[in-house]
């Protein structure tokens, strides 16, 4: 994936995420009043759902079959750590970044999570059921709307997903949370 790719993906998720919580919220906030506070976490739990989901496929995509084995990489994690010549070997593999994108982006949201829970075990919960969610979303075509899955089911997400949102819980500064009342 190329720079501006990046870019373009990353934006549109934003985008998302972005309209979905003004609009969530600003409904929410019809009907039980002052429900704003949660803006962080809405928006870091849409951005990574965007991210998990997005782009929808176009007509004629292929099926992605489930990866069912932890951390099945088919080799390419030992192929890169015997070849790589240095650091941008690691920064340009999808296999580097996209691990490092679960945890780093659930990481978002386990920050966010911070101004709502005290214990760890509630970020774990949070993290277990939102990438649950995800690749569940991602194993039945988005629940049914598309006839096969179009973005890969994968148990090591499962894994790597919560650990991100533990990992932003615990290093994110409880008492700078900034609660909003």
């Amino acid at each position: 994936m190329t720079v501006p790719e990046l870019v373009k993906f990353l934006g549109g998720a934003a985008a998302l995420a972005g309209v979905g919580t003004v609009l969530g919220l600003g409904a929410l906030s019809l009907a039980w009043g002052r429900v704003w506070r949660v803006w962080p976490l809405a928006l870091a739990t849409l951005f990574v759902v965007a991210l998990a989901l997005h782009p929808l496929p176009r007509p004629g995509y292929a099926c992605k079959p489930p990866v069912l084995i932890p951390f099945d990489y088919d080799g390419t994690l030992a192929a890169l750590w015997a070849t790589a010549q240095g650091p941008m070997d690691w920064i340009t593999s999808t296999l580097a970044a996209s691990t490092a994108m679960n945890v780093g982006f659930f990481a978002l949201v386990g920050a966010a999570l911070t101004r709502h829970a005290q214990r760890t075990r509630v970020a774990l919960a949070y993290g277990l059921g939102l990438s649950l969610f995800i690749e569940l979303s991602q194993v039945t075509g988005l629940w049914g709307l598309y006839p096969c899955p179009y973005r890969t089911f994968d148990v090591t997400d499962l894994i790597l997903n919560p650990f991100g949102v533990v990992l932003g819980f615990a290093l994110w500064p409880k008492g700078r949370a900034g609660r909003v009342e």
